[in-house]
């Protein structure tokens, strides 16, 4: 750590340089809202745009999305056109998600959902970039703009945040020093990242291609007659869900809500309680014994298999380690097999392509909130062999699942500390606690 330091004053930021001041965004940069995107009422000063419009915000870049038909006044175009080195900051949505526009697109304005943060005082408005980087990680926003509601970053809150206020010369430095390094790390990252999107690509295509074609690659192949299956192995069969299993769900709430859930008792599982397949049993609510008994067909047993219906729809997860009564909520089926078709296999198989483009053309051209619905479930009909080859695809897919995920475990785990060097890098470097080399042989 840089030696002459003194208090912030603001725990999150710590101690700084002593040539160092705190100030406010405001002190250093136009705080800017942009302009409601809908069509307003021509005026005399006012002239028909097509533009692109800032929409929405991505660490490291900008969705842009073209406008038609606005009405700016020229006034409006000068105050909501963007200028190169512009740094924009989210007002709802991801909160404080922050870049710097490159000035690729013109013209380009931005909408009332995005703040521009323009430099007085210097041209080098980068350096807001790394601190809204810290801000974003320091929790600072979630307190000040109450993130565990419906919340947003006004201007005023955005003027009123704090900023490290350093001289222009150290401002270059401290940018140079961590663009190279981000670069590099930013680099390692998206490596990563698509490592780990190839690593799950493979394991969707390897739970498709076992549960559609089988582990005898040398089977004949027959067409199956429903056009969006096409060939299947020679002596598979397909059959709707309904004929091999009973679907069960709550009806509606029946009565139950919230206000019922308790500190003990049987537990009540939500789609949320779903991780890795399995339930979480430490996250489940609780209900009473009587409402649990109210809904016998829904009561839960381990080895039945589970899907969400509301929600993130098509989660699976088979029940183990139950040592309590469960029930379920109503956004929750529990799917019963019968005695000659194993549950392993079609867990496998609703993790498939073949469940999702069933699931897909089902719902398709259905733009409102997507629900897998009982009625329509109960006429999924997919492919599968006798009881003993389901059962040794089923232990395929579980002995090879467990391999790819402890691979993409070790993976999200370099990701996790190659983000975290990132952010300890901002830090150190954003608030003083490292200097670059050249600021404090510059008096700085």
């Amino acid at each position: 750590m840089s030696k002459n330091m003194k208090p912030s004053g603001i725990e999150w930021i710590g101690d700084i340089p002593e040539s160092w001041r705190i100030g406010r965004i405001e002190h250093n940069y136009e705080v800017i809202l942009g302009k409601m995107v809908t069509p307003e009422q021509e005026s005399p000063d006012q002239t028909l745009e097509n533009y692109l419009c800032a929409a929405n915000i991505r660490w490291n870049g900008v969705d842009l999305e073209i406008n038609k038909q606005m009405w700016y006044s020229s006034k409006e175009k000068g105050q909501y056109l963007l200028k190169k080195g512009d740094v924009l900051i989210m007002e709802g949505g991801s909160i404080g998600t922050t870049s710097v526009y490159n000035g690729e697109f013109e013209p380009c304005y931005i909408q009332n959902s995005v703040h521009c943060c323009r430099g007085i005082k210097s041209n080098n408005t980068k350096l807001l970039y790394y601190w809204m980087y810290l801000t974003y990680n320091s929790g600072f926003l979630d307190v000040v703009c109450n993130k565990a509601t419906i919340a947003h970053y006004t201007k005023e809150k955005v003027c009123k945040t704090p900023l490290v206020l350093i001289s222009p010369e150290e401002q270059e430095l401290i940018v140079d020093f961590l663009d190279k390094q981000c670069k590099k790390i930013d680099s390692i990252i998206i490596d990563l990242e698509k490592q780990i999107e190839i690593l799950q690509k493979y394991k969707k295509s390897l739970i498709t291609e076992t549960v559609t074609r089988g582990l005898d690659k040398s089977v004949s192949m027959n067409d199956c007659g429903v056009e969006w299956i096409g060939v299947i192995p020679e002596g598979w069969n397909i059959k709707r869900i309904k004929y091999l299993a009973t679907l069960k769900g709550r009806i509606g709430w029946q009565g139950l809500t919230s206000d019922e859930y308790t500190d003990e008792g049987p537990f009540l599982i939500t789609g949320v309680d779903f991780v890795d397949g399995r339930v979480d049993w430490d996250s489940c609510v609780h209900i009473t014994k009587e409402r649990w008994e109210e809904a016998s067909e829904i009561q839960i047993k381990n080895g039945d298999l589970l899907i969400t219906k509301d929600g993130t729809v098509g989660k699976v997860a088979i029940v183990s380690e139950l040592n309590n009564l469960a029930s379920l909520n109503s956004g929750v089926l529990v799917i019963k097999t019968n005695e000659k078709f194993n549950r392993r296999f079609l867990y496998w198989v609703l993790q498939s392509e073949e469940f999702w483009t069933w699931f897909k053309l089902k719902n398709a051209g259905n733009s409102t909130i997507i629900h897998l619905y009982q009625k329509d479930f109960e006429e999924f009909c997919y492919t599968y062999p006798e009881e003993d080859e389901q059962i040794h695809i089923a232990d395929f897919l579980d002995e090879q699942n467990i391999k790819i995920d402890s691979i993409v475990e070790s993976k999200k785990e370099q990701l996790t500390k190659v983000i975290q060097h990132k952010k300890s890098l901002i830090y150190e470097y954003v608030t003083g606690k490292k200097r670059v080399k050249g600021a404090q042989s510059n008096g700085n």
